[in-house]
């Protein structure tokens, strides 16, 4: 396909702010917030993607821009490894491996000299103006709502603390859980919790709706 064309088929997304609710929500409920933005009860604000062929995704780390912290580089990619063995060991369809050469991967991780809360300009792949977090992930799908490619970034300033929860969140939005939750319910429970970096694994109704939107 030419480069053109694919801008023109291809819908893009950064991941959303958080959407309100009350206490704890059924899985059905839940799965809409974070995968199109629905409050429960709510129509939906986004469509929702999701990767054609979920048992053989592939995900890469870098590059590593020069000036980037070195004690973040080794962090990360510790927690990406992490990231990649939480969410193959939820029980869903997904399977991600990872790629660090050779063939572009569906999914990239790379840091970046942005700092959180930075617009981002002349970053490749990334339009101009987009403002970022510690972490930030950008989707693209196609008319059939088939997720197409990710591109993970994260911040130089990153709070070292918070690597680990950063990464799995980022990582796990790139499988089209766009939206957060904002709701005290979820804090320091959920990995879409936007009020809170603390959740290290994949569990409860985070690994139920995994396995809702990406069934075995």
């Amino acid at each position: 396909m030419k480069p053109f064309l694919l801008l023109l088929m291809l819908t893009t997304s950064a991941a959303a702010d958080g959407v309100r609710s009350t206490g704890p929500l059924s899985d059905a409920d839940f799965l809409r917030l974070v995968t199109c933005g629905a409050p429960p009860g709510g129509d939906c604000t986004s469509p929702q993607p999701r990767w054609p062929d979920p048992g053989h995704l592939t995900i890469g780390f870098g590059p590593v821009p020069k000036g980037y912290p070195a004690d973040r580089v080794t962090r990360i990619t510790r927690a990406l490894d992490r990231a990649i063995a939480a969410i193959n060991a939820a029980g869903s369809a997904v399977r991600l491996r990872r790629t660090d050469t050779g063939k572009t991967p569906d999914i990239t991780l790379r840091p970046t000299l942005f700092r959180e809360n930075d617009a981002v300009s002349d970053e490749a792949g990334i339009a101009d103006g987009s403002v970022i977090g510690a972490g930030h992930v950008f989707v693209w799908w196609d008319d059939a709502q088939n997720l197409t490619h990710s591109i993970i970034l994260v911040s130089q300033d990153i709070p070292p603390a918070d690597i680990d929860s950063i990464v799995l969140e980022e990582v796990t939005q790139s499988l089209g859980f766009l939206f957060d939750i904002e709701n005290p319910a979820y804090e320091n429970v959920s990995i879409f919790a936007q009020d809170s970096n603390t959740v290290l694994t994949l569990t409860g109704q985070d690994a139920a709706i995994l396995r809702l939107h990406y069934p075995n």
